[in-house]
Order: structure tokens, then C-alpha cells, then sequence
């Protein structure tokens, strides 16, 4: 098992807490790719910070691909069905989406 400690906001360390955040999605860069089943992620902000342990990877091609599969309310928790897509693009311009798209399935750590 490794630990990963990743910058995260704290709305979405909050969802997380609360259970309503089951997903994590990254682009396929470095430190995607090291991400393993088992491993533990040390989620922080500058309010607060937990630790999830990833239960699955899942990789897909793009966005849309993930999202045939993925549902958008475990990922993004509030945000109206649709906006998604158009949030990670923002986030993650088209040539890093290109790097490929990582699903972590998380489980908070008590």
C-alpha cells in the first residue's frame, strides 16, 4: 500500500466525508498512473484534509467515454447532470484529457 497525499478543494473533501463522493477522476499523467487498487490517498485543503482508500481503478479514452459508464452524481455530488464534462474540460485542458481518463472508486478511511 501506498499513501498519496493530493491537493483537493474542500467541497469536495467535505463530500467525500459526507459519503456523497464516491469517484475521483484524473487524467492519465504520472502520478495517475501509479495509483493502484489498495493504495491510500491523502486528501487535503487548506480548511482540512482524510484519507480514502482506492478500491478500483478504471482507465477510458475521454471524458464522454467515462461518463457512458461513470455516474456524474459520484463524481461531482450536487452538480446538475450535464455541467460535468464541460467542469473537467475547464480543469483539464484537451491535451491532457488526451493522456487518457483515471476513475478512482474511493472509500473513506475511519
Amino acid at each position: 500500500m501506498t499513501l498519496h497525499p493530493v491537493p483537493l478543494n474542500w467541497q469536495a473533501l467535505e463530500a467525500i466525508r459526507a459519503g456523497n463522493k464516491t469517484l475521483e477522476v484524473r487524467v492519465g499523467d504520472d502520478f495517475a498512473k501509479l495509483i493502484k487498487a489498495g493504495d491510500e490517498i491523502k486528501f487535503f485543503s487548506v480548511k482540512s484534509e482524510l484519507r480514502v482508500r482506492v478500491q478500483a481503478v478504471r482507465n477510458y479514452r475521454d471524458f464522454d467515454d467515462m461518463l457512458m459508464t461513470e455516474p456524474e452524481s459520484s463524481i461531482a455530488p450536487g452538480r446538475k447532470e450535464g455541467e460535468l464534462v464541460d467542469l473537467l474540460r475547464r480543469i483539464y485542458p484537451e491535451n491532457r484529457e488526451r493522456l487518457g481518463v483515471y476513475v478512482f472508486e474511493i472509500e473513506l478511511v475511519k
